[in-house]
């Protein structure tokens, strides 16, 4: 097994994690193409896909690598020769639309794992940190964007749902696996989360404890009693 990473940092949008400061930096796609023609030439019989968030490869990208995307990665390395697979670790599934259609074929691939494995994260931090920032006079446009942020989290479930869907009508034999973080959400989010898994079926499911740590956007929000 090789284990090759593809970017380090990602596009910020977890409150619980400390490193969602750190800016998302993609490597160039032929400086992955050779590492894995390497490990190949090496033996390896296996190509593990890293990253903070490996659906989120290559959205810095700009000049000469402004066609750097995941897809385009893949294509890349499906394409050598040699007895080996590609096991593409975990992703944001936000970033599954804007590449849902070229991403099916290429888990497809005989050179892959049929293999999908993502984070479902509660979206209610976010409407949270709202209702905690409101300021006198500002409360209509605070409960707007509250509104917003909870259409957008159905609307990334349902995206999610009909991926997944697509999935296992495209590669029968895959094996969708979901991560949930546990440990701070509210009532209405913990039964939206069920919900989810339940319609989602995943084949295996691993649950992520949560804690709040300091220097989050998530240690500074009140809990939604204080409110």
């Amino acid at each position: 097994v090789d284990i090759i990473p593809i970017s380090r940092g990602c596009v910020p949008s977890c409150l619980f994690c400390k490193q969602a400061g750190i800016r998302e930096i993609s490597y160039p796609i032929e400086q992955i193409v050779y590492a894995a023609k390497k490990a190949v030439s090496h033996g390896a019989k296996e190509i593990w896909l890293t990253s903070h968030d490996t659906f989120a490869y290559g959205l810095d990208a700009v000049g000469a690598q402004a066609t750097s995307s995941l897809p385009a990665l893949l294509r890349e390395l499906t394409s050598l020769p040699g007895d080996f697979r590609i096991l593409l670790e975990r992703g944001n599934p936000e970033h599954l639309p804007r590449m849902g259609k070229e991403l099916l074929p290429l888990l497809a691939s005989d050179k892959m794992f049929h293999f999908l494995h993502v984070g479902a994260w509660n979206e209610g931090g976010k409407e949270r940190e709202n209702e905690g920032g409101k300021e006198k006079g500002n409360e209509r446009g605070n409960e707007g964007r509250n509104e917003r942020g909870k259409e957008g989290g159905k609307e990334s479930r349902n995206e999610l749902l009909s991926f997944v869907e697509e999935l296992r009508r495209t590669i029968p034999s895959s094996t969708f696996v979901l991560d949930v973080a546990v440990g701070d959400e509210s009532e209405e989010e913990h039964w939206q989360m069920t919900d989810l898994i339940r319609k989602l079926a995943p084949e295996i499911l691993n649950f992520i404890p949560l804690k709040k740590m300091n220097e989050t956007v998530q240690h500074r929000l009140k809990v939604l009693s204080d409110i």
